[in-house]
This record gives structure tokens, sequence and C-alpha cells, in this order.
């Protein structure tokens, strides 16, 4: 799936063929907890079609579905176990194919194929269409390098995995997408941490600690170095920070948007304003065409305080399951400052998240 979304530049529509296999899933199995879920997602989608027709943006709203059947129905205990038995079994061959994968994007990197000018700057994405959509994609994929580290026994192929991670954490650096990057930033602290926590415990922390430290005060222009404004992550932070505007017209989008909900009658607040509203207020009032970059706010916008309670719960369920709070706060983080139901890069890989998270429990 990640390399034909790859091939085809974003042309193939994802959401919608996540949306059939998902549903899928669910109906051969036959669980009745999922299957109830599935019709709260389905009666959710009659409301948008049928009584908020103006506003209905249909690939938004069956991404928001895709994330929620996810986190509700495919992180569970037994989805995961069958996950972690699909590893397993083929982890020769599955192996093989992230390798392959691994070494088109460096040859990207390494060639400059992969470099494209964006938002003033040079960054990097491979094949893939978009600087966020590469850096979620990054992030699955080296989530499967930290679970093959843990499911191979050879010595070779956990230093290929542990390479491996780090080198998805560069790309990811250098796709410039601020909000995404913690994601991998995230994985990669984490896994250093099970790797060396028993025997560098001390070291690890008299590393990382100071280092994220530095790099936080970096990303937000508190340490002046000119020689890292090549990394266009850095440069964007810094440039921004120097500019004011260290949110990118955030605030002024969420201004937007918090105005026009105070004037919404009682049916838009329960039901919302349809999954396009957010971006024809944008169009409106900035010129841009632009989403909330904020799911907790375009959820209760869009579709009301039934997408926003869906949400809420799926974050609880995503905390328990993954038993990570941590990880909690991450996926907030970037849920707040950025979105994540408008990404299938990332939806795809919430499982693997998940299995990750168990195999060091």
């Amino acid at each position: 799936m990640i390399v034909l979304e790859g091939i085809v530049k974003g042309n193939f529509k994802i959401p919608y063929l996540l949306f059939i296999l998902i549903n899928a899933m669910i109906l051969i199995n036959k669980n009745i907890k999922d299957i109830f879920i599935l019709v709260i997602v389905f009666f959710l989608i009659l409301i948008q079609i049928f009584v908020i027709r103006e506003n209905l943006h249909l690939q938004e709203l069956i991404l928001f579905c895709d994330l929620m059947l996810i986190i509700y129905c495919l992180t569970n205990k037994r989805y995961i176990n069958i996950l972690k038995e699909v590893f397993i079994t083929n982890k020769k061959i599955l192996f093989i194919i992230n390798i392959c994968i691994l070494v088109l994007f460096l040859i990207t990197f390494v060639t400059g194929y992969g470099w494209y000018e964006v938002w003033g700057g040079r960054q990097f994405r491979g094949v893939i269409p978009f600087p966020h959509d590469a850096c979620y994609f990054f992030a699955g994929l080296q989530v499967n390098f930290i679970i093959f580290y843990n499911i191979f026994d050879k010595k070779i192929i956990k230093k290929i995995s542990f390479i491996a991670v780090i080198i998805y954490l560069i790309f990811s650096l250098f796709t410039n997408a601020r909000a995404a990057f913690i994601i991998p930033l995230f994985s990669t602290l984490y896994f250093l941490y099970k790797v060396f926590y028993k025997k560098y415990i001390v070291t690890y922390f008299l590393i990382s600690i100071p280092l994220s430290i530095i790099l936080i005060m970096i990303l937000f222009g508190q340490i002046d170095m000119h020689f890292l404004d090549e990394i266009p992550i850095l440069n964007k932070f810094i440039s921004l920070s120097k500019e004011g505007d260290t949110l990118s017209s955030r605030d002024i989008i969420w201004n937007n948007i918090t105005y026009s909900y105070e004037h919404f009658t009682i049916n838009d607040k329960i039901f919302g304003k349809g999954t396009e509203f957010t971006q024809k207020l944008n169009l409106m009032e900035m010129g841009r065409k632009l989403w909330a970059h904020n799911d907790l706010l375009e959820s209760l916008v869009a579709i009301g305080y039934y997408g926003l309670g869906l949400y809420l719960v799926s974050l609880i369920l995503l905390l328990k399951r993954s038993g990570n709070l941590l990880f909690l706060v991450v996926i907030l983080f970037v849920a707040f400052f950025n979105g994540l139901f408008v990404y299938p890069q990332i939806i795809i890989a919430i499982p693997n998240f998940i299995l990750m998270f168990n195999l060091y429990r």
C-alpha cells in the first residue's frame, strides 16, 4: 500500500480502499463489538451525506471514519496478535520488502531526485507527493524496523534494523514537517531507551536528555546556529520564530473557526457543519482552502459533538491499548498542531505502533 501510493503519487484513492479493507476485516471476524462500532460509523456517514450535504468533503469524512475504525477495532488484543503472527510468520519477506523500500528512498535522498522546493525551501520527500505525507510514511516504516529488531535473533538483522531506524529519523528531519516529525523522534528515543536501558541507562539519559533539550531550543529559535539553516525543519522554525509566526498562522485559522462556531445553531453543534466547512471558511477569510490543522477543532466543527465524542473516546482507547502515556501525549500534540485523520499514512501505521509497545512489555 505504501509503495502503491508512492508510485501513483497520491492519485489512487487510498482512504476509500482502506475503508473497504477495514470493513471487510470486521465483517469477516463477526465480532459484535466491532460491528456495533461499524454501525455507529455508518450512522455518522449517513448524517453527513443526507443532513449536512452542503459542506460535505467525502474523502476527509472517510479518513475520519478510517481512523476511528482502526483505533476502536484494529488495535484490540485479538487483531494485534494477528498482526504479530503475520510479522513473525512472514518476517523474511517483509524484511526484504522494507529493505527495498529503504534503498529506494536512500537513492532518491543521495541523488537529489527526492528533493523538492516547497514552502520557500528545499525539502526531502522521496517519491511521496507531500512533505507531511512523507514524514508520516517514514514514521510508519521506521516502526516496522523496530518490530524487526525485536522478532529477529540474528545480530546482523538487528544491526541493519537499528541503522534503518536512524536513517528514517534523518529522512523525517529533512521533510520540514515540524509537528509530524515529533512521531519519528519519539519512536527513536523510545527505541534507543529500550535497547540501552539495561546496560547503559545512565549514558542514555546523559546523552538523550541534553540533546533533546538542545534540539527543542534550536527548533524554537532559542539557539542561534547558522550552519543548521541547511536543515529545512530547523530553518523553518528559526525563520518563523524571528517573524513572530511560530505557529504558521494556525492561531489565525483557529480564531476564524472558533468565532464562526459561536454562531452555530444547536443542530450544527450536535452534528457539525460538514467536513468541508473549515476549508470554505479559510478560503473566504484567508484566500486559501485549508482545514483546521487541529483534529479536535476539526471534529467539533465538522462533525459536531457526535464526532468529537468518538474522537475523545478513541484517544482513551489508544492510551489503554498502547499502555504508554507519553505516546498519547505525542499523538495529542500532533493532533492539536497538525492533525492525524487527514493523513492515511499515519492511520495505517497505528496498529504497528501498538504492536511495538506490546513487544516491549
